[in-house]
């Protein structure tokens, strides 16, 4: 073997041992990387998941209150409107003109109710003046319908009540989870970059070390 055909045998080795180690540099750094992506991935999934969630359960909220104030108002409507027919049916020389217009007072309490407890109180005291109406079974039967009216939009009250302010508590979530990933946003992104850099580098240097084999074949 000639010392120039040494000497290139030498090189090509020094160069092969620089070239794998500049691979598993860039394999070890891949594979850091990859595992804190890898963590971060799965936790703005989570993040994304959890903010769409906060936000549908904030518009569900917002909806289902329109929903119950209108319909306690349509109702308590009802309820104003049948006891005001009773007055055109023939039972209407039955009333007592003076009860009737309690009651219809007290119905025009319950749509101007500031909170629950007043409201229940002003039903009861409607149900106590309707106990007082004639026994006629047309009467009683329209009483019965007033009763369940005025039930019913003191039940959606109720439901309003214990619904209210949760689409604030959505919106403090939201604003909690948003901030949490844009915190953790840009060090994913930054992570996807060098994870792609150095795959390049990989795919580079593991050229150059196969070039760099062919050539030690070559030399010998």
């Amino acid at each position: 073997m000639s010392e120039s055909t040494h000497k290139a045998i030498i090189n090509t080795l020094d160069k092969k041992d620089l070239i794998d180690s500049v691979i598993k540099k860039h394999s070890r750094f891949m594979d850091d990387y990859s595992s804190e992506f890898t963590m971060l991935t799965e936790k703005i999934t989570s993040l994304e998941k959890r903010i769409n969630t906060a936000k549908d359960n904030k518009e569900s909220v917002i909806q289902r209150k329109e929903i119950l104030r209108e319909k306690r108002q349509q109702l308590y409507h009802q309820a104003e409107t049948m006891l005001a027919d009773m007055y055109s049916l023939e039972n209407g020389n039955l009333l007592d003109n003076k009860l009737m217009h309690f009651i219809n007072d007290n119905i025009a309490d319950l749509k101007r109710a500031k909170d629950v407890a007043q409201e229940k109180a002003v039903a009861i005291l409607i149900n106590e003046r309707l106990a007082n109406m004639p026994q006629k079974e047309d009467v009683q039967k329209d009483v019965v319908h007033i009763r369940a009216l005025i039930d019913e939009g003191l039940g959606s009250s109720i439901e309003y009540r214990s619904i209210e302010g949760s689409d604030r508590g959505f919106d403090h979530e939201h604003a909690g989870l948003t901030k949490e990933l844009s915190e953790i946003s840009p060090r994913h992104s930054w992570l996807d970059r060098r994870i792609q850099s150095h795959k390049e580098a990989l795919t580079y240097w593991e050229q150059q070390s196969n070039m760099t084999t062919d050539q030690k074949g070559a030399s010998s």
